[in-house]
């Protein structure tokens, strides 16, 4: 019997290489519990029906080119899916047109170790999650992810945003989940929550999700 906060994890990548560092990276947190792996798209989703996992990382290679209809799939088999893509290049901005079909990751292929715990910890929380082609273990909050979200925020229709509220928000879109936006700010992870609702009803979102797609059209429009 598994833990509460434990995650089911099921893995449909075809390079075996990459397959088996994706494997043991998630063998090692605690919270994942790894429950299986495919190599095409008909065993994934026969192994979604069964066993309902609640994370899917599908390397793009495995399917079909809508990505959408391959995600709409997965989730007529296990409604509470979530998905994370592995692609050869990052095509963040395309997230935007998928958060609501259940994916909520998306990074190259080689991600490493650390992103991926990262990655998999964020979708736990309901946030998004974004790599980058040179992911990067984040040190501080001066990271490029960071300043391309904040000039983004700052530049566009999101400047009826206060100083603060600008700074959380582009924590949020560079992947952090509330805890770290905390400590990177020094305040308590209380006054973040309560600057998330602000900044939700400022912007007319109903979730983290919209939150992030919105800094992203604004992104891809400029």
């Amino acid at each position: 019997m598994r833990e509460i906060n434990t995650s089911t994890v099921l893995v449909a990548v075809i390079d075996q290489l990459r397959r088996t560092r994706i494997k043991h990276t998630l063998e090692q947190i605690e919270s994942i519990e790894l429950i299986g792996d495919s190599v095409n798209l008909s065993a994934l989703l026969q192994q979604c029906m069964y066993r309902e996992p609640d994370i899917v990382i599908l390397d793009l290679s495995v399917t079909e080119p809508d990505i959408i209809e391959i995600a709409e799939q997965i989730r007529s088999r296990s409604k509470n899916t979530k998905i994370m893509l592995l692609d050869h290049v990052c095509k963040a901005n395309e997230i935007m047109n998928w958060g609501s079909k259940g994916i909520t990751a998306y990074a190259t292929s080689d991600i490493d170790s650390h992103s991926l715990n990262l990655a998999v910890q964020t979708m736990r929380t309901d946030a998004i999650w974004i790599g980058h082609q040179s992911t990067r273990r984040i040190e501080n909050t001066e990271t490029p992810p960071v300043r391309a979200a904040a000039q983004t925020i700052e530049n566009g229709c999101m400047s009826v945003l206060s100083g603060r509220e600008r700074e959380v928000l582009a924590l949020l879109v560079a992947g952090h989940k509330n805890f770290a936006i905390a400590q990177a700010l020094a305040i308590s992870p209380e006054t973040i929550k309560s600057h998330m609702r602000r900044i939700m009803e400022k912007l007319a979102v109903r979730d983290r999700t919209q939150l992030v797609i919105k800094v992203l059209q604004q992104q891809g429009a400029a």
